[in-house]
């Protein structure tokens, strides 16, 4: 087959074309482009590499993806973003809230046309207050007003103040600065002639006697005069175990006789107030000048130094001396000059029908200027509570303020006691339950359980280890052999040649104050006859009897008791006299529970006196 000659024309052409698909001529591989392309890029109009596949505008040679954006209405990098961001001309805004020229550093924004509101600048410290930037003037405002990083410093309204040691509102004179009003240590105004005396200034109150110029005016004490005396008086002291109270209205006078070196003397009027009394069973009224017998006036007098001792005393011109009207010491005192206050206490003791008391307690007024402060009240248990509020001024434990225990006291005075006072202390309550087997003990077990100072009808401490078994409880006698734990103490069948008890001696009907505890355990001593035997120790507990024919502290002792369930048809304690036993005590063995009990007669200083000797011990055997 022939081809046309226009398909061979074709054929040479494509075979003479290079590899860049260019068709030469005059055999050459070069030639001019009139219309670069491929086939993946298009043809590239603006000759800039990209074709029109890729170049967002081909007839400009500064567009194309690889072009830089910059700020000019064009999207240069064929992006889709005209001007953004990106654009290498684009610049740093901050929002400028307040108008003030200064932007927010936290608002920054890169565009290329300012936007409203607007600045470059961005050091402002805050941006909702325009009187607020680096420019701004600082004044006394507790705010950093030209955002250097400190608050009041340098403000342009500072005052001239005075350095204040002791924070009375007033500085000395030699210690200044220019600070705003009210900073630190330092006062608006001068003056201050003891900056380490909070009560010294211009502007304080002269206080009298207390040789401080308290007003700064140079002169100390002045203006002062004593123009009364008050006393609430009482007497302390425990001629019952509670304090009587006696008191004394009065009132005085300055008294112008010489008192030796006393500061100041009252002519002062005693009445007796029975309406203030308290009366006890142990008649702290009668016989204690209750009877008005002490009414009367009496010259009294301060010393702040008495003969040296470094204490205050209390002067009374005693009308009943050998030597005629004589000044005579009357108790230490204090006197307090800022209140006008003496306090002074009559350390004198004395006897009440044979029972001590303490002495006098009587709190005086020196008054000043006519200023009259109120009667002080007496707080005999020292617990803070005057005898007005506190409802047992004798015991320090009792007082509004006390926490309410279980003791049967009203121990914080709301009138309720223990279980009745819901204001009761939960640390010294006990736990309860109920006590099924009727031992005193509730089951330890139970999950319902009541706190409370004293246990309900039908409830125990909750200590029970079985509830169920009334020889089972905390302290029971263990029973050897049984297999059970009566006790509660965690173990089986312990302790089973134990004896625990107590020994005691009655002369002439008077039981003597000296008990015996006894313990021991079984005896090693053969006792043929004996059911049980045990060697004894005895220890004497208590001090001295009260009777003389006690014996007074009684020596401790050991011995071997042997317990025969039938001697001679009756129950008896055999007593080792180191040779053998011999009867020497009736007694009952119930249960683990041994009574033993003796009598006869002693002699003492001549005379016989009859005894009984008892005892009960808890065995195991």
């Amino acid at each position: 087959m022939r081809l046309p000659s226009s398909s061979l024309l074709l054929i040479l052409a494509l075979a003479c074309a290079d590899k860049d698909g260019v068709i030469g001529t005059g055999g050459s591989d070069t030639a001019t482009a009139t219309n670069p392309g491929t086939a993946t890029t298009g043809t590239d109009g603006d000759g800039d590499g990209h074709g029109t596949m890729m170049d967002c505008d081909d007839t400009d040679p500064d567009v194309h993806p690889d072009a830089a954006e910059v700020c000019d209405g064009i999207d240069n990098d064929c992006d889709g973003v005209i001007d953004g961001s990106s654009a290498q001309d684009a610049e740093t805004w901050y929002t400028d809230g307040d108008g003030d020229g200064f932007g927010d550093p936290d608002s920054a924004v890169t565009v290329c046309d300012q936007p409203s509101g607007a600045v470059q600048e961005s050091s402002d410290c805050d941006d909702s207050d325009a009187s607020i930037n680096p420019d701004g003037e600082e004044i006394c405002n507790s705010e950093d007003d030209d955002c250097n990083g400190e608050i009041d410093d340098n403000p342009t309204d500072a005052v001239l103040t005075y350095f204040d040691a002791d924070a009375d509102g007033w500085g000395v004179s030699d210690k200044t600065a220019k600070a705003c009003p009210g900073a630190g240590s330092w006062a608006e105004v001068d003056g201050d002639c003891d900056d380490n005396d909070g009560t010294a200034n211009p502007g304080a109150d002269e206080t009298c006697d207390d040789g401080v110029d308290n007003d700064c005016d140079e002169g100390v004490d002045e203006g002062c005069s004593y123009e009364g005396w008050q006393i609430f008086s009482g007497l302390t002291g425990t001629p019952v175990e509670t304090a009587c109270t006696l008191v004394w209205t009065t009132s005085g006078t300055p008294y112008s006789s010489p008192c030796g070196d006393c500061d100041f003397a009252f002519e002062v009027e005693f009445t007796y107030d029975r309406g203030a009394q308290s009366v006890d069973p142990g008649g702290c009224v009668d016989g204690m000048g209750g009877d008005a017998s002490l009414d009367g006036s009496y010259p009294f007098g301060f010393v702040p130094d008495y003969f040296g001792s470094g204490y205050g005393a209390v002067m009374w011109l005693n009308p009943y001396s050998l030597y005629g009207a004589t000044w005579e010491f009357l108790a230490e005192a204090d006197f307090d000059s800022v209140t006008s206050t003496l306090v002074y206490e009559e350390n004198g003791g004395g006897s009440y029908y044979g029972l001590p008391y303490y002495g006098w307690e009587m709190y005086g007024y020196a008054l000043t200027n006519g200023d009259v402060p109120a009667l002080p009240e007496l707080d005999f248990d020292g617990d803070g509570y005057p005898s007005s509020s506190d409802c047992d001024d004798s015991n320090i434990d009792v007082n509004p303020g006390a926490a309410e225990v279980c003791d049967g006291v009203d121990n914080n005075c709301d009138g309720l006691t223990d279980d009745d006072d819901p204001a009761l202390t939960g640390g010294t309550v006990s736990t309860f339950s109920q006590d099924w087997d009727g031992d005193g003990y509730g089951d330890s077990s139970a999950k319902l359980t009541i706190t409370a100072c004293e246990a309900p009808s039908g409830y125990g401490p909750a200590e029970d280890c079985d509830d169920r078994e009334a020889t089972t409880y905390p302290g029971a006698v263990e029973i050897c052999s049984d297999g059970a734990d009566n006790d509660c103490d965690g173990v089986t069948d312990t302790d089973c040649d134990a004896w625990v008890g107590e020994r005691s001696v009655v002369f002439d009907g008077v039981p003597c104050e000296y008990v015996w505890q006894t313990t021991g355990v079984t005896s090693s001593v053969s006792c043929p006859t004996c059911d049980l035997v045990y060697d004894v120790s005895a220890t004497d507990n208590v001090e001295v009897s009260g009777e003389w024919y006690c014996g007074g502290n009684q020596p401790d002792e050991s011995y071997t008791l042997g317990y025969v369930a039938d001697y001679y048809g009756v129950e008896a304690l055999m007593w080792h006299d180191g040779v053998s036993f011999y009867p020497r005590f009736e007694a009952a063995l119930i249960g683990g529970t041994l009574s033993y009990v003796t009598y006869g007669s002693q002699g003492f200083y001549g005379y016989y006196i009859d005894y009984t000797w008892s005892g009960t011990a808890t065995v195991s055997y």
